[in-house]
């Protein structure tokens, strides 16, 4: 039985997005945070990989939260030791889930691994997430902040959002961790004082940090440039 061969031809990449390639290995060697989009796409109906670098070690904690997506997160373990998750391993979790290391026992110091996440952004309606922090001793809730995390128009990203936007989801769970820290560590159920999330172990505050600086630069460089032009 012959196939028409035009219905199985991709046609040419959209001219506002040039394909690229990464080394996630490579490319996470130059990562400041423990989470990280490997690709600048993120508006509506981009894929949106995101690599994950976690490592053990005496006194190592990363903390743990509950994390909802109204989109599905595909994950998948390129490398790992000590983790619940073997190379090569490939999943997907329910849109309320669990998030913390993936590792039995933090205070190894062989635990290793390295995953990369991705989701794929909603096209043409709202898109939403959810970060919820527990009491450790009596599982109240201490914390539940929903935030939008529509993406940016079909082709409007840098329209919309401005040069070099950062990911919603880091920004927006930055914010929340920080409350988290200064306000809602003490249980009102319970009494229990949580320890603080350990934000300078995930590094996405100095994500967040470094995206507003790199904006700011683009800005004066766009300034000089318009100078400069007869």
């Amino acid at each position: 039985m012959g196939t028409d061969r035009e219905t199985l031809t991709l046609g040419p990449p959209s001219a506002d997005k040039e394909p690229l390639k990464v080394n996630v290995f490579e490319f996470m060697k130059g990562a400041n945070s423990a989470l990280i989009p490997l690709f600048p796409y993120l508006d509506e109906g981009a894929i949106v990989p995101c690599g994950t670098l976690f490592d053990g070690g005496p006194g190592t904690y990363y903390g743990n939260f509950e994390h909802y997506n109204d989109v599905d997160e595909v994950s998948i373990t390129f490398a790992a030791e000590g983790s619940r998750y073997r190379p090569g391993f490939v999943r997907v979790g329910p849109r309320q889930h669990f998030v913390g290391s993936p590792f039995g026992a933090e205070d190894d110091q062989n635990a290793y691994a390295l995953i990369v996440i991705t989701q794929r952004q909603l096209i043409g309606r709202p898109q939403k997430e959810r970060v919820v922090f527990r009491c450790a001793k009596c599982r109240a809730e201490l914390l539940n902040h929903e935030f939008d995390a529509t993406p940016a128009p079909r082709g409007r990203q840098r329209e919309t959002r401005g040069a070099h936007a950062p990911f919603t989801t880091i920004v927006e769970s930055v914010a929340t961790y920080r409350v988290y820290n200064d306000e809602r560590r003490t249980c009102r159920a319970c009494g229990h004082v949580n320890p603080p999330f350990p934000l300078e172990l995930w590094g996405v505050d100095r994500y967040a940090s470094q995206s507003d600086k790199v904006r700011r630069g683009r800005a004066l460089f766009e300034t000089v440039m318009a100078a400069k032009t007869p």
